[in-house]
């Protein structure tokens, strides 16, 4: 029940949001204008959507933070995860704005890697090939290469797709779905990160 609840509250307080937001940009004239090239839409399109999903979606993590807790987590890995993220909004937001140049553009992932790992993100253990786990706790730097590596990829992955109506809201959206669906099992079950997951699909959605 509480999955569902938090997921039609954050499917309803995003697309408020998102009204809001798009208000916002074209008030202040943050839109994607239309260049006949690469950009082929007929209208200025208002940009900052990534703001309202952020908004809801944490507001809404803050309402059920008592169920976020519920597993090995504390606090200080959820306060990187919301700086960091934070920290990509307001990258992502200057950029449609004044249209950043790549070596200013980076910064910002950069900036949210080092949140996140300061605040305690790790990655323990990985599958070995050959069987079994290869334990990381023993070389240090493994696990933060690891995290900036993979984090890196997939902002910029995210970053190279975003530019036709809905793709990366929908892979994310997808990608979110079948994390929910995991960590619901019993093999992989951790019912703070589904709920986290399932909040973000609503969002997307």
């Amino acid at each position: 029940m509480v999955y569902l609840l938090a997921a039609a509250a954050t499917f309803i307080l995003t697309i408020i949001l998102t009204l809001t937001v798009k208000r916002m940009a074209l008030k202040f004239n943050i839109v994607d204008e239309p260049d006949e090239q690469r950009k082929i839409h007929k209208i200025n399109t208002p940009l900052l959507g990534g703001v309202a999903i952020f908004v809801a979606y944490f507001l809404v993590l803050f309402l059920v933070r008592d169920h976020l807790l519920i597993g090995n987590l504390t606090y200080k890995p959820w306060l990187g995860f919301f700086v960091g993220a934070l920290i990509l909004v307001i990258g992502g937001a200057m950029d449609d704005k004044y249209n950043l140049k790549p070596q200013q553009q980076i910064i910002f992932p950069i900036l949210a890697i080092a949140a996140l790992i300061i605040g305690g993100v790790s990655i323990g253990k990985i599958t070995n090939p050959l069987g079994g786990y290869l334990v990381l706790s023993n070389w240090k730097i493994i696990s933060p290469l690891l995290i900036s590596l993979w984090l890196l990829g997939m902002m910029y992955t995210t970053k190279l797709l975003d530019g036709v109506y809905g793709l990366v809201s929908g892979i994310t959206a997808i990608g979110g779905l079948v994390i929910f669906l995991f960590t619901l099992t019993t093999r992989y079950y951790q019912p703070d990160i589904a709920l986290a997951s399932i909040i973000l699909v609503a969002a997307c959605l």
